[in-house]
């Protein structure tokens, strides 16, 4: 990958620690770009309305390793403006809940989306998903179930297989930005604060210093 190995290459130079937090800026640039270009696998947050909390900010962007698109982003910042308590169960939840029977049992009305990204799931979860259609994930500390969205649901595991297929170089590279930018995270630690330059201007003749003259 010598376009990202280029960045490195500029280690000589790195001096100050504004110096590596620069090189490292560029190289989280490069790691957006390429989650941007990858294949995208989308996937439903089961029970969502319990969850929404765990994975998303009040206004609707996500604590986790996915995104969304504005339409769910929307919809989690209004969903946070009506939270409720179950009675059964005294389980907080936010915006409405949908009562499925059995017929139903894989048609999700009320679903919460997500795109991952390409390193979100590990290979042995992208296995386990593609044979069982749903996956129950530690995210920040809290277990979530994720299934296919409905109209994904038939042809899942072809999907999940295609985008196995698909995401090996994307996952690769990423793996190579993240080792050079942890990297870099090491040397930065040893060393100095670079110096910041101050431009002091001086007042003009029109300056009004907002007290009376003595």
């Amino acid at each position: 990958m010598n376009e990202d190995n280029l960045n490195i290459e500029k280690e000589s130079s790195i001096k100050t620690q504004q110096d590596a937090q620069e090189i490292q800026n560029n190289l989280l640039e490069k790691r957006e770009l390429i989650i941007d270009a990858a294949p995208k696998l989308i996937l439903s947050i089961k029970d969502a309305p319990f969850h929404l909390e765990t994975l998303f900010e009040m206004d609707g962007t996500p604590k986790g390793d996915f995104r969304v698109t504005e339409r769910y982003k929307k919809k989690v910042f209004f969903a946070f403006k009506h939270p409720h308590i179950k009675s059964t169960t005294g389980e907080k939840y936010y915006g409405e809940l949908t009562t499925l029977d059995a017929s139903q049992k894989h048609h999700y009305p009320n679903e919460y989306l997500i795109i991952v990204n390409p390193t979100f799931l590990t290979a042995d979860e992208l296995h386990s998903l593609r044979m069982f259609k749903t996956l129950t994930k530690r995210v920040n500390n809290v277990e979530i179930t994720f299934v296919p969205s409905n109209i994904q649901y038939n042809n899942f595991s072809s999907l999940i297989e295609k985008y196995m297929e698909s995401i090996t170089e994307t996952r690769k590279r990423i793996e190579e930005l993240d080792s050079i930018i942890a990297d870099i995270e090491q040397v930065k630690s040893k060393l100095p604060r670079g110096s910041y330059e101050v431009i002091i201007e001086q007042p003009g003749d029109d300056f009004d210093p907002g007290f009376p003259n003595k």
